[in-house]
């Protein structure tokens, strides 16, 4: 499961240039946010993404903002919030002091970046493997209901962990 983030609704109906929407509320107040909740949110982030492949074998555009975002968040992992094991504690945003970096250190960023995003994406496919029967009980509700509350998404996660005879 993921720490921190909550969702509060979940909709498949079309809003601007996003094909659906998971808004999320932080289950608790916070200024500094640690590395495992950054890394729960970019799995987050990627859920869409991973229930594509997992359900079509394939991605299409409309995964194309939550991309963005969570290339966004493991760059400032890495270059401005000292999340890199690899990297360490250097500052290196463009435009920071000495911020100068050889291509050599460009590479080391990106491969981090890349590496990041992987880590969270194989999280999102496996937490999703793992509780496919939620997924699918999710994916039923939307297509009949179009938007789901918080308390209906946990009503369909309480119900589709019952066993099967109890369901009946």
């Amino acid at each position: 499961a993921l720490t921190g983030a909550r969702p509060h609704k979940l909709s498949i109906l079309a809003a601007g240039t996003s094909l659906g929407r998971c808004v999320t509320i932080d289950t608790h107040d916070r200024l500094v946010f640690s590395r495992p909740v950054l890394l729960d949110r970019m799995a987050a982030l990627l859920g869409g993404w991973a229930a594509e492949r997992l359900v079509f074998g394939s991605n299409a555009s409309g995964v194309a903002h939550d991309v963005e975002r969570v290339t966004d968040l493991a760059r400032r992992m890495v270059c401005e919030f000292a999340m890199s094991d690899t990297l360490g504690p250097l500052d290196y945003r463009d435009g920071a002091a000495g911020a100068a970096h050889s291509q050599e250190v460009a590479r080391a960023v990106d491969a981090e970046v890349r590496r990041l995003v992987d880590e969270a994406g194989e999280r999102a496919s496996r937490l999703l493997n793992e509780d496919r029967a939620q997924l699918d009980a999710v994916a039923r509700a939307l297509l009949e209901r179009e938007t789901l509350s918080a308390d209906e998404l946990q009503q369909l996660q309480q119900a589709s962990r019952r066993p099967a005879r109890a369901r009946r």
